[in-house]
């Protein structure tokens, strides 16, 4: 935007024309990055792009979260480990699996899920937070105290870090 003051008068943006051409173009940008996105996800999964069905795989993803709110975990937990299958580094999904874990007290298990949601994303808390109650119910309070380290560092005034830090003696 330049000095008003300055330019000469203008005619406006043309606000439904702005969308009909920045639509398209956005439009066509997003189809670009689906397109390359098949393209990394044929490679790492040694496959062919064609092969990678994003359209599916986002149902697929919606459908898991349906049945994960409807506590249907045992449903859930199927089609979420299938998913992640085709989709290796979904960060929510990878959270979401590990949860179902951690409430059927599998903890190893849902701890190996946070680590890999950990690697998209090392600063999600609640991600932090429940690898560290996983770590404190298999008395690896070491690991846990790191956790919450780490939580301190984001968020220090969290209190669910706060609650476990007090828990833990420290």
């Amino acid at each position: 935007h330049g000095d008003t003051d300055k330019g000469p008068f203008g005619m406006g943006t043309y606000g439904s024309r702005s969308l009909a051409v920045g639509g398209t173009a956005i439009a066509k940008a997003c189809d670009k990055i689906i397109e390359k996105g098949k393209k990394v996800a044929a490679h790492m999964l040694e496959g062919k792009p064609e092969d990678i069905e994003f359209k599916k795989n986002i149902d697929q993803f919606k459908k898991f979260k349906k049945l994960v709110k409807k506590q249907k975990y045992p449903e859930a937990l199927k089609l979420g480990l299938d998913y992640l299958e085709k989709v290796p580094y979904n960060h929510d999904a990878l959270f979401t699996i590990g949860g179902i874990y951690y409430l059927k007290n599998k903890y190893r298990t849902a701890i190996s899920y946070f680590d890999r949601a950990l690697e998209t994303g090392d600063t999600d808390v609640e991600v932090l937070l429940l690898k560290a109650y996983s770590h404190q119910k298999l008395q690896e309070n070491h690991i846990s105290l790191d956790c919450c380290k780490k939580i301190q560092n984001i968020e220090p005034k969290n209190k669910s870090m706060i609650n476990l830090l007090s828990e833990l003696g420290s």
